[in-house]
């Protein structure tokens, strides 16, 4: 499915198509989306289907059409692009919904910033190509229509946006503002009443004189019409007898003949600027096919050059293809620019999501983590802890959030902090100053609230902020000297076990002596080497309240309220021993090949050995609520089981020193082999890709393991998972980064495994082993 240098992945609307450029016709089980977005934070999300939905700024709050989940078969898209005959009176779309012809022909290409689909049908070929610049707030998409015929075709183009500049179309009902440029044939939409995204949403066509609307209810028409054959299609305007109902579309209606064996291309656009000046600008600066192409290249070529810093060749191209091309694009367009995925638009930024997000980005775009740590730092409370989740307001600072007594989050801040003040040899960013977040407390009985914050006077430098999450941290400790798991830690189902204020969380453990580790040293730069043993002896007594929880081939994963040890084998309690540096090479090596034993089945690794449900006691939390191997209830959750390649690298990296070749080959072969069956491609294979079911070009949160649906894929595109999988890909290839500079390991790829390196080349030069 990888075609070239610039990445491309093809899709049919019931299976991979590789010979769809040879007219086969294919229907997929389900709609493989692809997720496109820009640093400005606008983006769409497009189905092989033809289902799309756009937004500008905040996915979820500011839809600028109506959000279809891809569970839901599109029979009524927010967006379409009708075609009518004017001869024949027959209507028809480039995409497949919601007409499905039976006599059409369908593949999608899904590239690096753009999005191509395609179709066939007697006598008359589409193709729409969708993108978006990468510094303009606007989506562009160019119609090609070539008439296949000897006859000139004189049709009807009409696209069609429902708008919403809300979460829901039905939130802004009535409360839409309109304006109309008829010079320009452009529509322009304002919802004064969104607290997170303000500005003139904008459609506008190269049309020539269009005729528009924006009532929905009058372009669809009254009895006897709907979206299949609105009546605004049929009679070239909208019917004025239908009352408005409240609900807004962008609808430019425009007449085109395409000659005998010609072709003709539309211009389309959708965006939303901060004036209505700034809009038309915009609209004339696109009009012309000819500046649409031209963005075009410009966009493919600012995507190659911002994946081009560093490139990994082995010898399997398909693993290249996904760690150099494909997850980084992941990361960017899905996770922090758009942060939307076709299951979930979610619009916010989470504290441990988008910081987890930007680890692998230290080493290609460092600037970009750098920003990411310092937003974050700036949503921590005076007390030390965070908003665990939140929206931007209008202005761009802090809306709404969520304050929570979940043990984790905070953590994150110095955690990441750590590896790129390490990476990037820039240690300005301790001295950067954060302001402080103020607002309503949790109360004694709380442990998540909903908060609209607002800045403090008071602010500190980003080290003192990451130093107020640690020693928070310090000061959560329960009767075993382990840190209070409170409403979850990194598995957020796990929300009950601890919410009396007493249950502790191992893995939580292993994570602070990890950062206590690393922070100490830090402390040492910044204060005096008093704090410094101060942080290290925090860390040797938590090690010692860790190794009380060794259960001889495993650790406790958590401590309940009640004071019951839940000891289910899981990829965390497996990988984090090693990798926190708290459990000695025999031990991680127990706990790993425990945990494998029961967690690898065929092609999927397991995120826990045994589903909890409504009768589990103790009871978890929400986790129970997933069906048994569902998410982390007993599925492939990849961003979990993908620590697992981490911490088989360590192992490796231990028995070297040990003197052990023959166990770090074994450890790194076995390395590689995890890390392909939780990525997609061993997903892949004829019989397998049919249950799996999702795009080839994207790491999905999870695989379902459960009776009727083992294999199958689930969660596209936004999930955590992509930059794991790239952080995973690079301590296999034994790259690593200090003060700036890259460096090539010798516990890279072992030559007896899955997975051979052939060269790493950073910034265009090669790096080799030892340099």
């Amino acid at each position: 499915p990888y075609v070239g240098r610039q990445q491309e992945v093809t899709v049919g609307p019931r299976r991979l198509v590789r010979a769809a450029r040879r007219g086969d016709r294919a229907d997929t089980a389900r709609p493989m989306a692809h997720v496109l977005a820009n640093p400005l934070g606008h983006g769409a999300i497009i189905g092989n289907d033809g289902a799309m939905f756009s937004f500008a700024g905040n996915a979820q709050q500011n839809g600028l059409s109506a959000f279809c989940l891809d569970t839901i078969p599109a029979q009524s898209p927010s967006q379409m692009i009708y075609v009518k005959d004017r001869d024949t009176g027959e209507i028809d779309t480039p995409c497949y919904v919601p007409y499905r012809r039976k006599d059409a022909r369908h593949h999608a290409v899904y590239g690096l910033g753009y999005a191509e689909l395609h179709k066939a049908v007697p006598g008359r070929e589409y193709a729409l190509g969708v993108f978006m610049p990468p510094d303009q707030p606007v989506e562009l998409r160019t119609l090609t229509i070539r008439n296949t015929t000897d006859k000139t075709a004189r049709l009807r183009i009409a696209p069609y946006t429902e708008i919403a500049l809300a979460e829901l179309a039905r939130d802004s009902k009535g409360n839409l503002e309109t304006a109309e440029n008829p010079e320009l044939g452009a529509l322009f939409f304002r919802n004064p009443r969104n607290d997170f995204h303000q500005g003139w949403a904008f459609a506008a066509t190269s049309l020539q004189a269009p005729v528009t609307e924006t009532v929905r209810s009058r372009f669809v028409g009254g009895a006897g019409h709907d979206l299949m054959a609105p009546f605004m299609l049929t009679h070239g305007h909208g019917e004025p007898s239908q009352p408005d109902d409240g609900r807004r579309a962008a609808v430019i209606l425009g007449d085109v003949d395409v000659p005998p064996h010609g072709e003709a291309t539309i211009v389309m656009m959708l965006g939303q600027t901060a004036t209505r000046e700034e809009a038309e600008a915009l609209i004339r600066r696109y009009r012309e096919p000819a500046a649409v192409a031209d963005a075009l290249d410009k966009t493919k070529l600012w995507w190659r050059e911002q994946l081009s810093v560093l490139r990994v060749e082995t010898s399997r191209p398909d693993f290249d293809s996904l760690v150099n091309d494909w997850l980084p694009y992941q990361v960017l367009a899905s996770r922090l620019w758009g942060r939307a995925g076709p299951n979930q638009r979610g619009g916010a930024y989470g504290y441990r999501d988008q910081l987890q997000d930007v680890l692998p980005l230290i080493f290609t775009q460092p600037e970009l983590a750098r920003r990411q740590i310092l937003m974050h730092a700036g949503q921590q409370f005076r007390e030390g802890d965070v908003l665990k989740w939140w929206h931007q307001a209008v202005t761009g600072g802090t809306g709404i959030g969520q304050r929570t007594s979940s043990g984790d989050p905070h953590l994150w801040l110095p955690y990441v902090t750590l590896r790129y003040v390490a990476a990037s040899g820039d240690t300005t960013l301790l001295d950067e100053q954060a302001p402080f977040l103020e607002g309503d407390a949790l109360g004694r009985d709380q442990h998540q609230l909903l908060v609209a914050p607002h800045p403090s006077r008071d602010s500190a430098t980003v080290y003192e902020h990451c130093k107020r999450a640690v020693d928070l941290a310090l000061a959560r400790k329960g009767a075993n000297g382990l840190p209070l798991i409170g409403a979850g830690d990194w598995n957020d189902g796990f929300d009950m076990a601890g919410i009396d204020g007493r249950g502790e969380s191992v893995w939580l453990g292993f994570f602070l002596h990890d950062v206590l580790l690393g922070f100490a040293d830090l402390a040492a730069r910044k204060e005096t080497g008093a704090v410094r043993e101060h942080y290290l002896r925090e860390a040797e007594t938590l090690r010692k309240a860790l190794d009380a929880m060794w259960r001889g081939d495993r650790y406790v994963r958590l401590i309940t309220d009640a004071g019951v040890e839940m000891t289910p084998l899981d990829t965390l309690s497996a990988a984090w021993p090693t990798l926190s540096g708290a459990a000695d090479p025999e031990r991680g090596r127990i706990a790993m090949d425990g945990a494998l034993a029961k967690l690898e089945l065929g092609d999927l690794i397991l995120l826990l050995d045994t589903p909890f449900d409504e009768n589990s006691r103790p009871y978890p939390g929400r986790i129970a609520d997933y069906p048994p191997g569902v998410r982390e209830n007993g599925g492939q959750y990849s961003h979990g089981a993908s620590w697992l390649v981490d911490a088989l690298m360590r192992l490796s990296a231990m028995a070297i020193l040990e003197a052990k070749p023959d166990l770090a080959r074994h450890f790194q072969a076995r390395a590689a082999e995890i890390w392909l069956k939780i990525s997609p491609l061993d997903n892949l294979a004829p019989g397998r890709w049919e249950i799996y079911g999702l795009a080839p070009h994207q790491q999905p949160a999870d695989v379902y393991f459960g009776e009727g649906y083992e294999g199958r894929g689930g969660w596209s595109w936004y999930s955590g998972a992509a930059a794991r999988m790239i952080s995973a890909a690079y301590a296999l290839a034994g790259i690593n980064m200090e003060a700036g500079q890259i460096r090539l390991g010798k516990e890279g790829f072992s030559s007896t495994g899955p997975i051979q390196l052939r060269r790493v080349v950073y910034r265009g030069k090669d790096i080799r082993p030892g340099t």
